[in-house]
């Protein structure tokens, strides 16, 4: 039997559509800073607060969506002063496994590169995977899109730099101007966020899902 929606989920499921779908038409590359953090606010409420994923579900999907990510180069962690998964787009351009360290590495060192190759994970793996690394401190997915959401201008603008010791030091990330491709490398890792999700099957798999649901009648 075909499942019948109610006017509130099929209003929900319109909304998640828009958002998708203007999200794949606009991440692609070529994105300013500015409109990384406005459609911060986006992210995080299809991806933090949930909705992709209920919109997943409610369209009689199992689990979660997937998407695809950087899979982590061996890191000298001992030496470690700065690393980011990456593998945001800009102008052609891709860089991931981007890392810093406060030593000289012997030439005769040998770390092992892997480029361009990426993983799939579910969608709650995705967020809580770390993605950054400054100063021994980890962040997830999840934490920077939050963060960029709430306290860079997406929906709020905070100055507090004393709350969280994590957020300080991404404060200290964005204030150093510390860049990767012309973008402040919290940024360019929501870019990567972001563009993990309009570059993944499934977002398209949900869209035309959605479509049938809503035009069907």
């Amino acid at each position: 039997m075909e499942k019948v929606y109610t006017r509130e989920q099929i209003r929900f499921l319109r909304v998640v559509l828009e958002d998708l779908q203007y999200l794949a038409n606009d991440w692609k590359e070529g994105i300013e800073e500015s409109k990384i953090r406005r459609d911060s606010v986006i992210l995080r409420r299809l991806l933090v607060n949930g909705d992709y994923g209920n919109a997943w579900r409610l369209c009689g999907y199992n689990k979660s969506p997937k998407l695809r990510v950087p899979i982590k180069d061996n890191i000298k962690e001992d030496s470690l002063i700065f690393y980011q998964d990456g593998g945001g787009s800009s102008n052609g351009i891709e860089i991931q496994n981007f890392a810093v360290y406060n030593e000289v590495l012997n030439p005769d060192t040998k770390i092992s590169k892997i480029d361009n190759v990426k993983q799939t994970l579910h969608l709650d793996q995705f967020l809580n995977s770390d993605c950054l690394v400054y100063k021994g401190i980890r962040y997830n997915r999840q934490q920077i899109i939050k963060f960029v959401c709430n306290k860079t201008g997406g929906a709020h603008i905070s100055s507090n730099k004393n709350k969280d010791p994590k957020d300080d030091s991404l404060y200290d990330l964005i204030d150093d101007e510390l860049n990767i491709l012309s973008k402040n490398v919290v940024y360019y890792e929501m870019l990567s966020i972001g563009q993990s999700l309009v570059n993944s099957k499934d977002i398209y798999k949900l869209i035309k899902k959605i479509k049938n649901i809503i035009y069907s009648g």
